[in-house]
C-alpha cells in the first residue's frame, strides 16, 4: 500500500456473533470462533444453544398441550409435537407452548453423583480460562460484577449432591449462568438438556432501539412501526407520534429489562455493546432480544407495555429443535437417557434444514481455489443495507469499503468488516487471500483520493481466523 500514515479509529461499536446463523443472543451460548481457545464441554453435546430462525407455519396457534390427558409432561410434549406436524407437514420444527417445554424440563430428574462428577470434569477445562483471577478482584474500571467462577462451580457441586436442585434444567441453567458472569464470548457451556427446545416469541422478535432525530435518547419501536412497513412513518425519516414505544416489558421498565437480562446473557463487557446487540441492525439484522428467543425458558408469555396506554400479550412457544427425537419420551427420566445420559445409545435422527456456521465453513483448509481479485463495483453489488461501496470483498460478504459524504468528511474513509470468517460456502484459503487483496485495494484506493482518517467498523463482528486479524493490523498499521 502506499507509504502514507493513516489516523486510524478503530470503531467497535457493537459486536456479535450467531453464530449458527442466527443471532438471537441466548443466555447459555457465546459464538466459538478459531480465535477461541479457553473453550468448555458439555456432555456428550453436539448441537449449539442458539436458535435456528424458521419460516413461520399456516397456523395461529401451536398445539393444545392439553388435549392429551393422564399423559407426564414430556409425554405430552411428544403429542403435542406429532399434532402440530400432521397439521403441518411442511413446517420446519414442531411448536409447543413454552409452558409445556419448561413442565417437561422440570421433570428431567438431576443426579446427584453425575453432577458433581461433571462439575469435576468441566473445572478442568474452565482452569485454562486465564481471566480467571481478573474475574474474582477486577479493577475499579471494570464495568461489570465481579464473579467467582471455580467457587461458583464448587458451590453448584455442593448444591447438587445435597439435592437441591429441582431438575437437571435447573442444575445446568445454573453452570450456563455462572460460566456467562465471565461475559466472554470465548468461554461457554453448551449444556446437553437444552438439546430439545428454542423458545420464542414472536411479539417482541421485531423490536428495534431508535433514536427519532438521530441525537435524542433511543425508544423501543416496533419494527413495522419505526420504518414505517405499516404506513406509520414519519416525516424526514423521523419517528411520528402515532407509532407508540415501548415502556414495559413483563411489567418492568423495559430499559432495566433489558439490562437486567444482558447481565445473565450477554458475552460481551460494555454495556453499549451488550445493548446494541439485542436488537436488529444493518450489520447484525438476526439480533433479537433474548426475551423473544431463547435456548433457556423465558416465561410463558411476554406482556408489553405502550407510552399510549396500550398493552398487549403474547404466549410464547417452544420449537422443536431438529434432531430432538421425542418419539418413545414419556418421562423426565426418559428425557434424561435421550439427551443427557453419557452412558446411554447415542442417537442420530437429524432431520429439517441446517444452517451452516459462518466460523466454521464447510470447505476443507487446503481447498486452494484461486481468489477473485477486489475491485471496484457495480449498484448491484453493494452489501444490504449498506450504500455503494468503493471496493468489497468477492463472495465472503463480510468486508467492504466507502467514502463518507459531506464537506467535514472530505478525509475520511470507512473499512466496513463484519467478520474474520466468510458467510457460506467460500473456501478459507479463497476468503484470506481475498480478504488480504481487499483491504489492501482499498487502503490503496483511500490514499490516492486524498484520504488521512480511516474509520475501521466492526459493528458485529463476532471474530473467525487470528490471522485475518493479524493481516488488517499489518495493513492499517504498518
Amino acid at each position: 500500500m502506499s507509504t502514507f500514515i493513516f489516523n486510524v479509529i478503530w470503531c467497535l461499536l457493537a459486536i456479535f456473533t450467531h453464530v449458527n446463523a442466527t443471532q438471537p443472543t441466548l443466555p447459555t451460548q457465546s459464538t466459538q470462533s478459531r480465535q477461541s481457545t479457553q473453550s468448555t464441554q458439555s456432555r456428550q453435546s453436539t448441537q449449539s444453544t442458539q436458535p435456528t430462525q424458521s419460516p413461520r407455519p399456516n397456523t395461529t396457534s401451536p398445539s393444545n398441550a392439553n388435549s392429551t390427558s393422564g399423559q407426564q409432561p414430556c409425554g405430552r410434549v411428544g403429542s403435542a409435537a406429532a399434532a402440530f406436524m400432521a397439521n403441518n407437514p411442511r413446517a420446519p420444527a414442531a411448536i409447543i407452548p413454552a409452558q409445556l417445554a419448561f413442565d417437561c424440563l422440570q421433570t428431567v430428574p438431576n443426579k446427584p453423583d453425575q453432577a458433581a462428577a461433571m462439575i469435576k470434569s468441566l473445572k478442568s477445562y474452565v482452569q485454562w480460562q486465564s481471566t480467571l483471577a481478573f474475574l474474582k478482584n477486577p479493577p475499579d474500571s471494570y464495568m461489570l460484577p465481579a464473579t467467582d467462577i471455580e467457587g461458583g462451580l464448587d458451590n453448584i457441586s455442593s448444591t447438587a449432591v445435597a439435592g437441591g436442585f429441582k431438575s437437571e434444567y435447573d442444575f445446568q441453567l445454573s453452570v450456563v449462568k455462572l460460566i456467562t458472569t465471565a461475559h466472554d464470548g470465548h468461554f461457554g457451556y453448551q449444556p446437553d438438556v437444552f438439546k430439545a427446545f428454542v423458545f420464542r416469541n414472536s411479539m417482541a422478535s421485531d423490536i428495534v432501539s431508535v433514536s427519532a432525530d438521530g441525537k435524542s435518547v433511543p425508544k423501543l419501536y416496533h419494527l413495522g412501526a419505526s420504518n414505517g412497513t405499516n404506513g406509520t412513518n414519519g416525516t424526514n425519516g423521523t419517528i411520528p407520534n402515532r407509532s407508540p414505544a415501548i415502556t414495559k416489558i413483563n411489567g418492568q421498565d423495559a430499559a432495566t429489562f433489558i439490562n437486567n437480562a444482558n447481565l445473565e446473557s450477554s458475552s460481551f463487557q460494555d454495556p453499549d455493546s451488550q445493548w446494541n446487540s439485542q436488537f436488529r441492525t444493518y450489520a447484525a439484522p438476526l439480533n433479537l432480544l433474548t426475551v423473544a428467543a431463547s435456548a433457556a425458558f423465558q416465561g410463558p408469555s411476554v406482556t408489553l407495555n405502550y407510552d399510549n396506554g396500550q398493552q398487549r400479550t403474547e404466549q410464547s412457544v417452544a420449537l422443536i429443535r431438529p434432531g430432538a427425537d421425542f418419539s418413545g419420551i414419556n418421562t423426565g427420566e426418559d428425557f434424561y437417557n435421550r439427551f443427557c445420559n453419557p452412558d446411554a445409545q447415542v442417537r442420530s435422527n437429524v432431520t429439517g434444514p441446517t444452517t451452516p456456521n459462518p466460523m466454521t465453513p464447510t470447505m476443507p483448509l487446503l481447498n486452494m481455489t484461486q481468489p477473485r481479485p477486489a475491485s471496484p463495483v457495480s449498484p448491484s453489488s453493494t452489501i444490504l443495507g449498506y450504500p455503494l461501496p468503493i471496493v468489497r470483498d468477492s463472495g465472503a460478504n463480510t468486508t467492504s469499503g466507502y467514502f463518507l459524504k459531506g464537506n467535514e468528511y472530505n478525509d475520511v474513509a470507512v473499512l466496513a468488516i463484519s467478520g474474520f470468517a466468510p458467510q457460506g460456502n467460500v473456501a478459507p484459503m479463497e476468503y484470506l487471500n481475498n480478504f488480504q487483496s481487499t483491504v489492501q485495494s482499498f487502503l490503496a484506493i483511500s490514499a490516492a483520493a486524498g484520504k488521512t482518517k480511516l474509520v475501521i467498523d466492526l459493528q458485529a463482528n463476532g471474530g473467525g481466523f487470528v490471522v485475518a486479524g493479524y493481516e488488517l493490523f499489518a495493513q492499517a498499521s504498518p
